[in-house]
């Protein structure tokens, strides 16, 4: 279950460089400083939190002892 769990900590920290570069493209275009990127980037932190949440208990139910 170990290996499995710190696979997608690791694709949820990836991602969420990913959101931090993405954003520090978008405030570098000049019509894209407009949007406000916190509410994106708080809905994608809330959604690696659940996936995270939601992997662990997945991977802790269906873990044969």
């Amino acid at each position: 279950m170990g290996k499995k769990f710190w696979v997608v900590v690791i694709v949820c920290f990836f991602i969420r460089c990913l959101l931090n570069l993405i954003e520090a493209i978008m405030l570098n275009i000049e019509f894209l400083k407009n949007i406000n990127f916190y509410y994106i980037n708080t809905f994608f932190n809330a959604f690696l939190v659940i996936i995270l949440i939601g992997s662990y208990i997945y991977l802790y139910k269906n873990y044969e002892k």
